[in-house]
């Protein structure tokens, strides 16, 4: 996906022209944030973006994922992957560099966790939870940007929303505080009603995705689940959904994924042709060796209903898949 302007979610676009946000920067690049995941150690319980988002989120979302950025980025995938990721980032790089100029923010060491879910249309909630950080600060940054940039910034209270509002010029963004330091904005911050109704609560009640969350692990490092249904022809069965994790253990990325189907048998198929395709694969020559040690480590086994897939690699490997992605 290039990083232009066409990116960016409905909305987002004026303010980017006038001002660089602390809020902008950080919903614009959910790519960043994915690379510090990535680099992270687990939680020993729920985040504080996913604490808050469970409450709040809709129900009849397609894919609901989180990042637990954590405390400790002292990985390389951390050191080697985000300057990569800020250089592909383009104008995120520049807007990063003024905040932290203007207001002495990092803002990629002050998130805490962050939880993304949307739609099948790619309209949802964006839940942030920030580190060292809270609603005072960032306003304080806010306006500071705004006045460097000629502006004047205002803000009221929209019922259970902020309005934050620089001239008559530019759209007003709503943002709705889930406390001191976690905030949710809708995908388009410029439709109110958008923003209210991304709010609104709900998913414990979505019969499709809540059993999906519930057997998410959702204090890995990265984590999803996507509620999908969709025939699988070559076994003459049905996929009902997904979940699995992403964790950083003593070097290695560790990835835990889950395939639902309709029934054991249909699960028991799919492991064991998916299987028997693994020995085909390491031998075809054409696997790059940086995926070398993924294959070799790839265990596909039936648990009921559910087809696991579990694999591991060293974070340098890790490294060379995506700069082999990013060019």
């Amino acid at each position: 996906m290039r990083p232009t302007r066409a990116w960016l979610p409905a909305g987002y676009a004026p303010w980017l022209d006038r001002i660089a946000t602390c809020h902008a920067c950080v919903m614009r690049r959910i790519a960043l944030v994915t690379v510090l995941a990535m680099s992270s150690v687990a939680y020993a319980g729920d985040s504080k973006a996913w604490t808050a988002a469970k409450k709040v989120l809709p129900a009849k979302l397609f894919v609901v994922f989180g990042v637990n950025a954590g405390s400790i980025r002292a990985s390389d995938l951390y050191a080697k992957l985000l300057p990569m990721a800020l250089d592909k980032a383009g104008d995120a790089k520049s807007h990063l560099q003024e905040i932290k100029d203007t207001c002495g923010v990092d803002v990629p060491g002050a998130i805490d966790s962050m939880v993304v879910g949307v739609d099948e249309d790619g309209k949802g909630t964006i839940v942030i939870a920030l580190k060292a950080m809270a609603q005072k600060d960032v306003d304080g940054c806010l306006g500071k940007l705004v006045k460097a940039h000629g502006g004047k910034l205002t803000s009221d209270k929209a019922g259970e929303l902020v309005r934050y509002h620089m001239d008559s010029k530019d759209s007003d963004l709503y943002f709705r505080w889930l406390g001191k330091d976690v905030f949710a904005v809708a995908t388009d911050p410029t439709d109110k009603a958008a923003s209210v109704a991304a709010t609104a609560g709900g998913i414990a009640s979505d019969k499709q995705m809540s059993p999906l969350l519930a057997s998410s692990k959702t204090t890995a490092a990265m984590w999803f689940a996507i509620n999908k249904t969709q025939d699988i022809e070559q076994v003459h069965a049905k996929m009902t959904g997904m979940y699995g994790n992403a964790e950083l253990k003593t070097g290695n990325v560790a990835i835990d994924g889950h395939l639902l189907l309709d029934s054991d048998k249909a699960a028991g198929d799919v492991a064991n042709q998916a299987t028997a395709m693994i020995p085909m694969l390491s031998a075809s020559g054409k696997v790059p060796p940086s995926m070398t040690a993924l294959v070799k480590s790839l265990v596909i086994k039936a648990a009921g209903k559910e087809v696991v897939i579990t694999a591991q690699a060293p974070e340098q490997d890790v490294i060379d898949i995506v700069q082999q992605v990013m060019h």
